[in-house]
């Protein structure tokens, strides 16, 4: 694998434009972004984590002994927070 990054084109000079840019952005960025891969992972990661979160807290509103209760008299539009204390 080394051998062939080693022989490999380097990227144009395209941090020469920056001085051209009004979003003080890296224009060598646009070409080739080694983060990107890695950006894209936490990116899956945080949604992941966020389905996880919200299918936990429905699963602990509907376990809640006081839920069905605050459920039946209609209560329960603000009151989600409040109950998981």
């Amino acid at each position: 694998m080394e051998d062939r990054y080693s022989t490999c084109d380097k990227p144009p000079r395209l941090q020469d434009m920056n001085s051209f840019r009004d979003d003080n952005k890296d224009a060598l960025k646009f070409y080739t972004d080694p983060t990107y891969f890695f950006e894209l992972w936490c990116e899956e990661m945080r949604k992941e984590t966020e389905k996880k979160k919200k299918k936990r807290v429905s699963v602990l509103l509907v376990l809640h002994p006081l839920y069905s209760l605050i459920q039946g008299l209609g209560l329960c539009s603000g009151l989600k927070s409040a109950i998981l204390i």
